[in-house]
């Protein structure tokens, strides 16, 4: 098929002096998420009007930008990742209600030398609710796993791989191979049903695919 350029993204002055180093779309694709250097622009997909712009944590240049939606977030929140630190905040600059988070930041300690984020290599474990983050510690690489909505790193999760990591991924469960019935009992409150969610996502293995190299 023939590719057709529907439109181009003019890039306002005080952001196209920094490098872009990412693009990512929500999930239904109306928004487009640009990186700029310590900077993140928002964009509406359907006619390329600038809507806002959000600020990476540490102000380091951003490494990775990425739209998350899991189970536990009533909403998309953007995630930004530089070689300080994560940063996840919502898009929309709204504030958050008691099921949503109102956003968290992860750095490493500031008198740290020989670590560092590894660029590319965090991803989200959508059906844990959890944000894999690997870090670069000598020759070696740590991955931390940071829950969603809280920020806090999981201590009994620290998982040390030999090498340095290229790249991550995940895979999500396949919903159908335990899919259950769409019928709730009315005697049945959200409270229970949220713990029932709980238990089954402790129950689902945790995968993580690595690219390593030597090095």
């Amino acid at each position: 098929p023939e590719w057709v350029c529907k439109y181009k993204v003019g890039i306002p002055s005080g952001l196209s002096n920094h490098e872009t180093r990412d693009v990512a779309f929500s999930s239904d694709g109306s928004i487009v998420a640009i990186a700029h250097g310590h900077m993140v622009s928002l964009w509406d997909h359907a006619d390329a009007t600038m809507l806002t712009t959000l600020m990476h944590c540490d102000k380091s240049p951003v490494d990775r930008v990425e739209f998350v939606k899991t189970p536990a977030l009533n909403d998309d929140m953007i995630l930004t990742q530089s070689q300080k630190g994560v940063c996840f905040q919502s898009p929309y600059n709204c504030t958050p209600s008691a099921t949503t988070t109102s956003g968290w930041t992860w750095s490493l300690p500031p008198s740290t030398t020989a670590v560092s984020v590894l660029p590319h290599a965090t991803t989200v474990l959508v059906d844990h609710d959890l944000v894999v983050i690997a870090v670069s510690i000598k020759k070696s690489t740590h991955l931390v796993f940071v829950d969603v909505v809280t920020g806090q790193a999981r201590k009994d999760m620290i998982w040390v791989l030999p090498w340095r990591v290229k790249c991550m991924t995940t895979v999500p469960h396949n919903e159908q191979q335990q899919q259950t019935s769409n019928w709730v009992p009315l005697s049945q409150s959200s409270e229970t049903t949220e713990r029932t969610r709980r238990k089954q996502k402790q129950q689902q293995p945790i995968q993580v695919y690595v690219l390593m190299y030597k090095g």
